[in-house]
Order: structure tokens, then C-alpha cells, then sequence
């Protein structure tokens, strides 16, 4: 480096340069040069990401059918648009709140409105998505996000509130309308092989984190164009600047997405044709898997449960210690890790079972969650306890990104295509409880981290019985089909 970079740019003239207050683009540079342990982290993640993404880039052993190409840039056009308008709000929802003056215990109120508006309203907007059509079902997932990013603006709890409220129910349909209706369109309306469906998840969570890691970058950059304060000298309500233009982004990409989904979107449903029925219901639809469903629920809830847990408490656990780096830069970090998870779950995938994968994730978050225990206890002058918790989150994250792509295998292989929506927003009843209770009971981080440590021993455990009963299931079925087709020989035998 001192070869390549003349002397009037060395490191100690950019460092007096690149000084706080000089703008938000100095600053991000101030912090990628730094001499701590977190500016060196985020180059080591940035060469990591850079190496995994090019060795995993999405690759298919099966030739492109016609309307393939098509399909999949449609889809995943408007799937970036949609994270994207999620994922900036991610690092600065907690923020905002806390720069509104809004008590902590205000603020988990504020986070559980939203998980509880999911829990309660996901199963019937699930059944909604099946029956009314999934690109509708995409469509709103939109116009409320939009509406929710809105209220961002209002120093008022109670406007607040309901943006939360809107944003659960948003949630619920980011991460079960759209799934569903790529599912559906790749496997039931144009028949693409189970192959390239695993290669459209790899592509799907790819882009999900790439977002991830451009939000925090960019909302670092946006909310420094103007400072937080009120619309005009005499409006106590309205507030602009700071952190609520990361919403304000947030809302030009939903826009983005909402138009495009009107325009490129066929509509699919969950019964077998594209009627709104959903067919002879749950009950016989499940007839020979209902072990492995509830099981996959058990999978689902405990560890995206933990994760909504994680995302409520990092940014208060980061902060509580001196050494610390900025929030924006910290989240493309988290999603720098969540994307080197899910570009080695690509490179596995034809050689490793997504069961496999699932069990080491849990087995790796309970060590996560249990260092991070320990973390939170030591003092916030502990520079050991910053960079071990730092750690243990960036692990945490790097198993989110192996996690996503392996149970969308699994829930693919699973759950029946019929009631394919309401099933996934069925997981998300018990998975917004655990979430609701955790938030609302007030447990100090250390508790938090342990419990959720015991909760991935259970998701474990459940993995392992997936695989013992998905057995069973697949042989009595077979057995079932066997007995019919013989049953079936000697009638025809009799006739003739």
C-alpha cells in the first residue's frame, strides 16, 4: 500500500481528513480505514463475500427450458425491490424511536404491535393469499409497507403504533405470498424441474442479503443528507431529515415493486387450478404428512422466533459498550455474514441434504447465543465482551443465511401445494407468540440469549425427527400406493 498511494494520501492525512463531522460518505471512509478490530473485520467479510458470491454464483447442471429466463428476471426484479424496501428499515427502526425520546420499554411496545398484528392476522391473510390470489396477496404487501413507512414521520405513538401494526402485516406476506407464488408458477403452471427450483432459492436469498448489505451502506449515506428535525418551526408532528429518510427510500422501492408486480404478475391460487377454491381442504391435504408439518412448524417458529428476538435486542446490546462501530456499517456487516451462509449453502447443495444443514445451523446458534450470554454480563468498557459478542452475532447471522435456502427445500418437499400460504403463515402464529412473550416480559439480554440458546437445542431436536418421520411417511405412502395399484390390478382382472 505505501507503494501504490503517494505520500500526501497516506493513512494519518486521510485519518485527519476523513474526521467526523466532514459528511456521512468521509465517515463511512473514516470507518473502513480504521485501525480497530471492526474496520478490519468489515474488509476480512468484504474479501470473504466477494470470494463465496463468485464461487457460488448461481449454477445449474439443467439446460434453461423456454420461459424459464423470463420467469425468473420477473420474479426476481420485483423480490429485490421488496427486500430492499424491508431491509432499510432494519438497522434504524429502533433508532428512530429512540431519537423520538420514546422509553425502552415504549419502544418493545412499538416492536410488539407489529409481531403481534402478524401472529394474529397471518393465518387468515395466509388463507386470503390462497384464495383471493398470491399476486394480489404481493401487491399489498406493498401498499402496506408503504402506508407503515409513512407514519414514520409522526412524533406520536399511537400513529406509530399503527405503522407497526401495518408492518406485521406486511411481514407476514413478504415471506409466504411471494415464496408461494414463485413455488407455484415454477412447479404448477410451467412445470420447471425440482432442480432449477433449488436453484431459484439460491438466487432468491442471494439477492436478499446483497440487499441486505447495499441498505445499511446506503441508509448510512441517505440519513446523513439531512439532519433529523421537525417539517417546519411550528409543526410539533411532522418530523423529516436523519434516520426517517431511510423509510423514505424504503417507499420509492416498494413503489417500484407494486407497479411492476400490476404489470408482470399472472395471478396463481392455491387449489390445483387458478380458481379460488382451495380444493377438499386441509384435512385430507395433509393425509399422510401431518407429523412432518408440525414438526417443520417447530423448526420454523423456535428459530425465526429467535431471530425477531435478535433483531429487537443487537442494537442494544452493541451499544451498551464504548467500542462500537457505526449502525449502518454494523448491519451490512450482519448481512455481509448472512450472505457468505447462503452462498456456501449453494455450494453444499447437491451434496449435502438441506436436513443436514438445518441441524448444523441450530447446533452452531445455540453456541452463538450462549457467548452472547456471557458477553452481555461483562462491563461496556470491555473491549473482550464487544468483540465477542460482535462475533458471536456475525456467526448467528452467517447460519441465518445457511438456514433460508435449506428449510425453503424443505417446506417445498413438505407442505402441500393446495394450502401451501396458509401453512406458512400457520408457522407464523406460535413463531409471533414466542416473539410477543420474549419482548413483553421483560427479561434482561442474558436470559433473552439463554432461552434462546435452549431454543435451538429444540429446533435441533426437531430436525432430527423430521428426518426419522419424513421416512416413515414416504414409506407408507409407498405401501399405500402399492396396496391401490394391486387393489386396483385385480378389479381389472375380475372385469375382463
Amino acid at each position: 500500500l505505501d507503494q501504490l498511494v503517494p505520500a500526501e494520501y497516506s493513512p494519518q492525512r486521510l485519518g485527519n481528513f476523513l474526521r467526523p463531522g466532514g459528511g456521512p460518505a468521509t465517515e463511512i471512509m473514516a470507518e473502513l480505514g480504521a485501525e480497530s478490530f471492526f474496520g478490519n473485520a468489515m474488509l476480512v467479510l468484504l474479501a470473504m463475500t466477494a470470494i463465496l458470491a463468485w464461487l457460488s454464483r448461481p449454477s445449474t447442471t439443467d439446460a434453461f427450458p423456454p420461459g424459464f429466463t423470463p420467469f425468473m428476471l420477473r420474479y426476481l426484479g420485483v423480490w429485490s425491490l421488496a427486500v430492499l424496501g424491508d431491509w432499510m428499515q432494519g438497522p434504524y427502526l429502533y433508532d428512530l424511536y429512540d431519537t423520538y425520546g420514546f422509553s425502552h420499554q415504549s419502544i418493545e411496545r412499538l416492536l410488539v404491535a407489529g409481531f403481534a398484528s402478524s401472529g394474529v392476522f397471518g393465518c387468515l391473510v395466509g388463507a386470503l393469499a390462497d384464495r383471493c390470489g398470491r399476486k394480489k396477496s404481493c401487491a399489498m404487501y406493498c401498499v402496506l409497507y408503504i402506508l407503515s413507512c409513512s407514519t414514520m414521520h409522526f412524533h406520536s405513538f399511537w400513529v406509530l403504533l399503527v405503522g407497526r401494526v401495518l408492518g406485521g402485516l406486511a411481514t407476514s406476506l413478504l415471506f409466504s405470498a411471494f415464496e408461494g407464488w414463485m413455488v407455484s408458477e415454477h412447479s404448477q403452471r410451467n412445470g420447471f424441474s425440482g432442480s432449477l427450483l433449488g436453484y431459484m432459492f439460491g438466487l432468491m436469498f442471494f439477492i436478499m442479503y446483497a440487499m441486505g448489505i447495499a441498505s445499511g451502506l446506503v441508509g448510512e449515506l441517505v440519513t446523513g443528507i439531512s439532519e433529523f428535525g421537525r417539517w417546519s418551526e411550528d409543526s410539533h408532528l411532522l418530523h423529516t431529515g436523519g434516520a426517517i429518510c431511510a423509510f423514505d427510500l424504503a417507499i420509492v422501492a416498494l413503489v417500484i415493486a407494486l407497479v411492476l408486480i400490476l404489470l408482470f404478475f399472472d395471478e396463481n391460487y392455491g387449489g390445483s387450478t387458478d380458481g379460488g377454491s382451495t380444493g377438499a381442504g386441509g384435512a385430507s391435504v395433509l393425509r399422510g404428512r401431518g407429523a412432518s408439518v408440525a414438526l417443520l412448524g417447530v423448526v420454523v417458529s423456535v428459530f425465526e422466533a429467535s431471530m425477531f428476538v435478535f433483531v429487537s435486542e443487537w442494537f442494544r446490546c452493541v451499544t451498551r459498550f464504548d467500542f462500537q462501530p457505526k449502525i449502518g456499517l454494523l448491519f451490512s456487516m450482519f448481512m455481509m455474514s448472512c450472505l457468505c451462509g447462503s452462498s456456501t449453502s449453494t455450494l453444499v447443495r447437491n451434496r449435502v441434504k438441506p436436513a443436514f444443514c438445518l441441524a448444523i445451523s441450530f447446533a452452531a446458534s445455540f453456541v452463538a447465543f450462549a457467548v452472547s450470554a456471557f458477553a452481555v454480563t461483562l462491563p461496556k468498557d470491555s473491549t473482550a465482551g464487544a468483540i465477542s459478542l460482535f462475533v458471536a452475532f456475525l456467526v448467528f447471522e452467517f447460519f441465518v443465511g445457511v438456514y433460508f435456502p435449506s428449510v425453503g427445500m424443505l417446506k417445498s418437499d413438505i407442505v402441500p401445494e393446495e394450502i401451501r400460504v396458509t401453512i406458512y403463515n400457520a408457522y407464523r402464529l406460535p413463531l409471533n407468540v414466542i416473539v410477543v412473550v420474549m419482548l413483553l416480559s421483560g427479561f434482561a439480554s442474558f436470559t433473552k440469549f439463554v432461552l434462546l440458546s435452549a431454543f435451538m437445542l429444540l429446533g435441533l431436536l426437531s430436525v432430527v425427527g423430521i428426518v426419522a418421520v419424513r421416512a416413515r411417511e414416504l414409506s407408507e405412502g409407498g405401501r399405500d400406493l402399492r396396496d391401490k395399484l394391486q387393489a386396483g390390478g385385480q378389479e381389472l382382472a375380475e372385469r375382463v
